[in-house]
């Protein structure tokens, strides 16, 4: 699903599809909401705070599910790369 960025501290980018709405957050984790309506989409998307959006009409009312990250190989924690120390 393609998700646009958004202005928000809270919420990277959000996408809408089928009834389901996908909200990425600044941790990386992105959530799926099934079931959302296009007309509550377009307010959230509307709306001048979507972090308190999400907060009041999102999260509380729709089933969600968070969605497979893909696996990193050779990364730390963090996602960054790890390299080997250098021999001196």
């Amino acid at each position: 699903m393609e998700r646009t960025k958004v202005k928000s501290s809270n919420i990277v980018s959000i996408g809408w599809e089928n009834e389901v709405l996908e909200v990425e957050f600044p941790s990386g984790l992105v959530y799926s909401y099934f079931s959302v309506p296009e007309r509550r989409f377009k307010d959230l998307m509307a709306s001048e705070s979507k972090g308190k959006f999400f907060a009041s009409q999102i999260k509380p009312h729709f089933m969600a599910a968070v969605k497979p990250q893909p696996a990193r190989s050779r990364s730390g924690e963090n996602g960054m790369k790890v390299n080997p120390p250098r021999a001196n």
